[in-house]
């Protein structure tokens, strides 16, 4: 059996966890999604290719910094606009629902100070996705935002950040035809890979294809890098660990909610980092090792 393996290193990197907004906290490794992600686009893949991966790593340390976020925002009170009727084109001072001329309700918003037309269906529904709309809309320090209302408010947030980041990570195609591509990939890429924010590159050490096999659990294993080990490993009803657990997003399917509007539904992983000592192990679960005795904890 073989698998891909890589070795990583990443300078400041923050594998950003999805509830945390106004300090954007990190996960101490990549989660699988974030790997999965890089290989496909690495590999310029079109649509999902099934693979188990396994995540070790350390760092050295952590430190926060700043960084420039943006929220949207409407506030009606405080917005310094006038109203332009598209039927008869009065133009009015305020937010106003009609036009006191005709009466009709085709109104759109002009900013005073910008000159640039929103509609209310875009400033209320928040429809930035028009690339030639968003470049109009005014960028507003947050300290004004008492006194001027803005559809997107700037200002400053914390951003947590892992410092001289290792990764030891196994990719394991379910179609092994896709090995020799991955690598291929990794070995030669047509762009600068990143891992985390699009900022935090990746630098490549090593790639390596290597042959993999099944191993029996043996006492006092000890790890080289702390990993991701899934907890189905230990034994779910015998699992107890004063390790930290983690759910893991891995992979998507998307789900319609109603006519035209889909989601993200996501397949979790859950488990446990940070520990070094794995004889905690279930007898039934499944080990590996590669040619060079690393231990792999696929998931």
């Amino acid at each position: 059996m073989r698998a891909i393996r890589l070795k990583l290193f990443q300078n400041l990197v923050n594998y950003r966890k999805p509830t945390s907004f106004q300090l954007k906290e990190t996960y101490p490794l990549p989660p699988y999604s974030t790997v999965s992600g890089m290989i496909h686009f690495a590999c310029g893949f079109q649509e999902y290719k099934e693979m188990d991966i396994s995540i070790q790593g350390k760092y050295y340390s952590k430190v926060n910094d700043l960084y420039t976020r943006y929220e949207f925002a409407f506030n009606s009170n405080t917005y310094d606009k006038y109203t332009i009727c598209n039927d008869c084109k009065r133009i009015q001072q305020g937010n106003k629902k009609e036009c006191n001329k005709c009466g009709s309700q085709n109104i759109a918003y002009k900013d005073k100070a910008r000159g640039s037309f929103l509609s209310r269906q875009d400033i209320l529904g928040g429809n930035f996705n028009n690339r030639n709309l968003y470049k109009n809309i005014d960028y507003v320090d947050s300290s004004e935002k008492e006194n001027k209302g803005t559809a997107i408010i700037k200002g400053v947030a914390t951003c947590e950040l892992l410092v001289d980041v290792e990764l030891l990570i196994h990719i394991r195609p379910k179609d092994e035809e896709l090995i020799d591509i991955i690598y291929e990939s990794f070995r030669k890429p047509q762009e600068y890979l990143s891992l985390g924010r699009r900022e935090d590159i990746v630098r490549v050490d090593e790639i390596k294809i290597v042959d993999i096999n099944e191993v029996e659990i043996e006492e006092d294993i000890v790890l080289e890098y702390d990993a991701y080990i899934p907890i189905e490993m230990f034994g779910i009803d015998d699992f107890n660990s004063n390790a930290t657990t983690y759910k893991l997003n891995k992979k998507y399917k998307k789900i319609e909610i109603k006519k035209g509007t889909t989601i993200r539904q996501w397949e979790k992983v859950q488990v446990i980092h940070g520990v070094m000592n794995i004889d905690e192990l279930a007898q039934d679960a499944i080990l590996y090792k590669d040619e060079d005795k690393k231990l792999i904890f696929f998931a």
